[in-house]
C-alpha cells in the first residue's frame, strides 16, 4: 500500500484535487447504501476534477449526533490536522453529514473544516460548490428538513409500537426471569421460542410473551411470598435462593436487581406493560406518567393480584424511607435523644475528635447549609461558577436549588430548579434564622410601648 506522501505526489501529478469521502448508512433505507453513495461520489469526483484518496464510513449509525460515529470524528480530526491528506470532503447529501436536531451543529462541523481550508461538498445537492448567500439559506433549510425527518419518523415509530403493544406483541428488550419470548406468524401461529440474543428474521413475524417452565414460575411465587408475607429484603431473598440452588440465565444466581424487577413487573399478573419510559432522538430516558402506559392482558396471573398490589405498597413505603441528608440528620437527632451526651463518636473519622450524636447531626447540617450561605468574602459556594447570579443584586439573593454539587468547590450542577431533597435545606436554615432573630431581639432595647 502506498504511503500518504506517495499518494499526494501522485495526486498532484494528476492535477486533481485530493478528497476524502464520507459515507453513512443507518438502517432506515437501502437507498442510502454505502455502495450507492460511493458510486455517486465517484461519478461526481470524475466530472469535477477530484481524486478520492481516503474513505470514512459509518455503517449502521444514526445521524442524530456524533455518538458512535467514529468515522466522522476521525474525519474531522484529520481535516484539522497538519499536514493532511486531502483538501475537500465529498458527501452524498446534507442528510448523510447528519440529521442533527440543531442544524447549527451540522453547520459548525462544516465551518471547522472550511476554516482549516477543507471544502465540504454535497454531491447530490443542487448548490454544489456555490457559497452564495442564497445557497447558505437553502443549505440551512436542508439541514432543518433532515432533522425534521428524524423527528417525524420517531413519532411514527413510537405510535406504531404502542399500537403493536396494545395487541399484545412485545416491542424488544430483554425478557424477565420466568418468561419466554415466542415467535409467531401474522396469524399468531407459533414458530419457535427465541433464545437470549435471538431476534426475528422477518418483519411480518411478531413476538409474544409466554410463561416459562413451572419450576421458574414457582420461584417467582416464592419471591413474592418471601417479600410480602415474611418482609425479607431483596438482598436477603437473593441469598436464600442462592443457598437453595436457584439459578437464572447463564446458570448464575438471581441478582438483587433481577429480584427487584420481578417484584415490580406486571408480567407476574399476566399484564404486559409498555411505554413506561421514553427515549426520544438519543435523549435521556424519561419516565412517563402512568396514564401514558400501554397495558395488554396476555395470560393468566402467575401470582395473586392482591399479593402483587401489596408488594407495590411495600416498595413505595421503602422508597419513601431511603436515606438522604435530611433523614440522616433527623435519625441522628433521635439517637442522641435516646443515648444522651455520654455516647460519643469520632467525627470526622480519623480526626481523634469525639462528639455527641447531636453534634454530628449539627455538623452534617452545617456542611449542607454552607453550600448556600455567604462565606467570609460574601460569596456563596453554590454560585461559585456563575458570576452574574453571584454578584448581580437582582439575582444574588434568589438562590436556586441545584440537582447536585461539585465535591470540592460546592458549585451547583445539573438542573437548577430542584425542589426535592435539595429544597429540604430550607428546613435546616429555618432554625438558624429563628436563632438569629432571637439574638437580635436580645441585643436591641425593647420600646416600652410594645412591651
Amino acid at each position: 500500500m502506498a504511503s500518504p506522501s506517495q499518494i499526494m505526489s501522485a495526486v498532484s501529478r494528476s492535477g486533481r484535487i485530493q478528497a476524502a469521502q464520507y459515507l453513512r448508512m443507518s438502517s432506515e433505507n437501502q437507498r442510502y447504501s454505502t455502495e450507492n453513495q460511493q458510486n455517486a461520489i465517484a461519478e461526481y469526483a470524475e466530472q469535477h476534477g477530484y481524486s478520492v484518496v481516503a474513505s470514512y464510513i459509518d455503517a449502521g449509525k444514526s445521524g442524530l449526533s456524533l455518538k458512535g460515529r467514529d468515522a466522522l470524528k476521525q474525519l474531522l480530526s484529520d481535516a484539522l490536522a497538519t499536514p493532511r491528506l486531502f483538501d475537500a470532503i465529498l458527501v452524498l447529501d446534507v442528510s448523510r453529514w447528519g440529521r442533527f436536531q440543531n442544524p447549527d451543529q451540522a453547520a459548525h462541523y462544516e465551518f471547522l473544516c472550511r476554516q482549516a481550508g477543507v471544502r465540504v461538498l454535497y454531491v447530490n445537492e443542487p448548490f454544489g460548490e456555490d457559497v452564495a448567500p442564497i445557497t447558505t439559506i437553502i443549505k440551512h433549510l436542508k439541514r432543518v428538513m433532515a432533522g425534521e425527518y428524524s423527528r417525524e419518523l420517531s413519532v411514527k415509530l413510537s405510535r406504531a409500537k404502542r399500537q403493536q403493544a396494545q395487541l399484545g406483541f412485545r416491542q424488544g428488550g430483554s425478557i424477565l426471569y420466568g418468561f419466554r419470548r415466542l415467535l409467531v406468524d401474522p396469524a399468531r401461529n407459533p414458530r419457535q421460542i427465541l433464545k437470549p440474543g435471538e431476534a426475528k428474521a422477518l418483519d411480518v413475524d411478531k413476538v409474544i410473551v409466554m410463561p416459562g417452565p413451572p419450576e421458574e414460575l414457582a420461584v417467582i411465587r416464592r419471591i413474592f411470598r418471601l417479600y410480602v408475607q415474611y418482609h425479607l429484603t431483596f438482598k436477603e431473598i437473593a441469598k436464600r435462593l442462592s443457598k437453595t440452588g436457584v439459578r437464572g440465565y447463564g446458570d448464575k444466581p438471581l441478582s438483587v436487581g433481577t429480584i427487584r424487577n420481578i417484584v415490580s413487573n406486571e408480567l407476574c399478573i399476566g399484564q404486559m406493560t409498555y411505554n413506561l419510559t421514553a427515549v426520544k432522538l438519543q435523549g435521556r430516558p424519561i419516565k412517563n406518567p402512568e396514564e401514558l402506559w400501554t397495558r395488554a392482558s396476555v395470560f393468566e396471573p402467575i401470582v395473586p393480584i392482591n399479593h402483587f398490589r401489596k408488594a407495590q405498597e411495600l416498595r413505595s413505603r421503602s422508597a419513601k424511607g431511603r436515606w438522604d441528608k435530611e433523614n440522616i440528620i433527623e435519625s441522628l437527632q433521635k439517637f442522641h435523644h435516646y443515648y444522651g451526651d455520654d455516647f460519643k463518636v469520632e467525627c470526622p473519622t480519623g480526626s481523634e475528635r469525639f462528639c455527641t450524636i447531636e453534634d454530628v447531626a449539627e455538623e452534617i447540617a452545617k456542611r449542607l447549609q454552607r453550600l448556600f450561605l455567604k462565606d467570609e468574602h460574601g460569596l456563596r459556594p453554590v454560585l461559585s461558577q456563575y458570576p452574574q447570579l453571584q454578584n448581580d443584586p437582582h439575582f444574588r439573593d434568589y438562590v436556586p436549588f441545584y440537582e447536585y454539587f461539585h465535591g470540592d468547590t460546592g458549585r451547583g450542577a445539573g438542573a437548577s430548579h430542584q425542589t426535592g431533597w435539595t429544597g429540604l435545606v430550607a428546613k435546616l436554615l429555618t432554625p438558624r434564622a429563628a436563632d438569629r432573630d432571637w439574638k437580635a431581639e436580645e441585643r436591641e432595647p425593647i420600646d416600652p410601648q410594645f412591651d
